[in-house]
């Protein structure tokens, strides 16, 4: 019965070699720290111009949201975090 969990010992650590991954340096690991941040903070403030009904703030700040996720998600890509 113990055998499947070191062949996954095996795999897993054979997977992770394969991989390659790289570590982030400190500069890095914040600014996409502060992506993360602005991405969560604008559909926050989305959510808020909407329960006050402000159309066009709205609109803006959707289409912030939308730029700051694809900025995220480009820099978490590039970086190869999470």
């Amino acid at each position: 019965m113990s055998h499947p969990a070191i062949f996954e010992t095996v795999y897993l650590t054979g997977a992770h070699h394969a991989r390659k991954e790289r570590i982030m340096t400190k500069q890095e690991k914040t600014a996409l720290n502060m992506a993360k941040f602005i991405k969560e903070q604008s559909l926050l403030l989305l959510d808020k111009l909407n329960e006050l009904d402000m159309d066009t703030p709205a609109d803006m700040c959707e289409r912030l949201h939308e730029d700051a996720e694809t900025l995220w998600q480009v820099m978490r890509d590039k970086l190869g975090e999470e």
